[in-house]
């Protein structure tokens, strides 16, 4: 703890962390990425009034929100996407609203995109959750609101898939019945409330219930999610139609793309003699990334521990693999501030990846990183107000 207050965590239990929330965070930088798409100019497709419509109808139909007990004001409206996007993103819609009443009020942030409601989150900004005003509020039980909202998603959208998430939560005892397990091709992921800069212990509150498209037990953005926060509905998002999967094909096994990693550490290494500690695990991590436009493939990320006398700092080795083709996307290492780029190391430029492909991938990932910050910095808002 230093003399402000502030607590400082270890490095390696900062890691931890780290590690623990990147699920929460990869479902909330999908959100703010589709977002960020979009522009202020004009369009042709836009429809404010019925985008509008369709989010108070959200709003009462999902989250069971009083609705006729706020004054409405719209906030920001915004549409058309950036030129590199036009085709993919046409009549996309961006909505932010105020709800205001005597006792509460939050804002809504809706992104509306091929005529369905992709995103619903709402922002507590006055009064409390119980001060919100309910005309059909959610169970406090995880288990049974995830139930309640995904029966009125499925009949607020008709999206047939939902009807087997459904009956994954009907089968369960509860929350933690599906937490982490694959049910065929759809993964649940429970995501609990992170700490307030502390270590979690496993024990706060469920925040998200996530349901993914799934194969070999991967992750991936294919997902529809219900979103809560001490104690009343936060929104949802419903990305399952965004994405289409190019190949399910994983042809490099957990341990090829561990030994490819390996080579790759040690080649980079030249001459230095590297240690590799016993007592760190080697992560290897199977998802579904997106590769040519939304397109998802199977993709591995793998991390080889490594002791690096030239620099202390460098704890690790970074490798991307793809699962389908055993292309390497890149190979760096790692150390206590972030990924550290190899100047001598033409690896990641002499890929067979398709040079196009990188590039999306490079601004996919610096929209996250902006992401990750800005969220940083809104939970840090947050915690000063309470």
């Amino acid at each position: 703890m230093l003399d402000d207050g502030s607590i400082v965590l270890p490095t390696w239990e900062m890691r931890k962390y780290m590690r623990w929330s990147k699920k929460l965070w990869v479902i909330l930088a999908i959100t703010i990425v589709t977002t960020l798409l979009f522009t202020q100019t004009p369009s042709v497709y836009a429809n404010q009034n019925n985008v509008q419509q369709k989010v108070l109808n959200a709003l009462r139909d999902v989250a069971g929100i009083d609705v006729d007990k706020y004054a409405i004001t719209r906030s920001d409206y915004s549409t058309a996407p950036t030129e590199s996007f036009k085709e993919k993103y046409k009549g996309g819609e961006e909505l932010m609203l105020t709800l205001k009443s005597q006792n509460s009020q939050f804002s809504v942030l809706a992104v509306h995109h091929n005529n369905r409601l992709r995103i619903m989150y709402l922002y507590l900004e006055a009064g409390s959750p119980s001060d919100i005003h309910y005309i059909n509020k959610l169970s406090d039980d995880p288990l049974t609101a995830t139930h309640q909202a995904l029966s009125r998603l499925q009949t607020f959208e008709g999206n047939p898939v939902i009807l087997e998430m459904i009956k994954i939560v009907e089968s369960a005892k509860d929350i933690e019945d599906i937490a982490g397990k694959t049910f065929d091709n759809i993964k649940c992921i429970v995501n609990r409330h992170p700490p307030d800069f502390g270590i979690p212990t496993g024990n706060e509150p469920v925040s998200g219930v996530y349901f993914m498209y799934s194969i070999d037990d991967a992750e991936s953005p294919n997902s529809i999610g219900i979103h809560f926060s001490n104690g009343y509905v936060k929104g949802f998002h419903d990305m399952w139609t965004l994405y289409t999967v190019g190949s399910e094909d994983v042809n490099v096994s957990k341990e090829q793309a561990i030994a490819i990693a390996r080579e790759e550490v040690i080649a980079a290494a030249e001459s230095v003699v590297l240690g590799f500690p016993s007592d760190r695990s080697v992560v290897a991590e199977l998802s579904l990334e997106v590769r040519d436009d939304f397109m998802l493939y199977p993709f591995w990320f793998v991390e080889i521990p490594i002791d690096y006398p030239p620099n202390l700092s460098i704890y690790g080795w970074q490798v991307g693999i793809w699962a389908d083709t055993g292309e390497l996307l890149y190979s760096h290492p790692v150390g206590g501030y972030g990924v550290i780029p190899d100047i001598d190391d033409d690896t990641t430029s002499n890929s067979t990846s398709p040079p196009q492909n990188r590039d999306n991938l490079l601004i996919a990932g610096i929209i996250a990183t902006i992401a990750i910050v800005s969220l940083s910095a809104a939970a840090v808002i947050v915690f000063k107000k309470r």
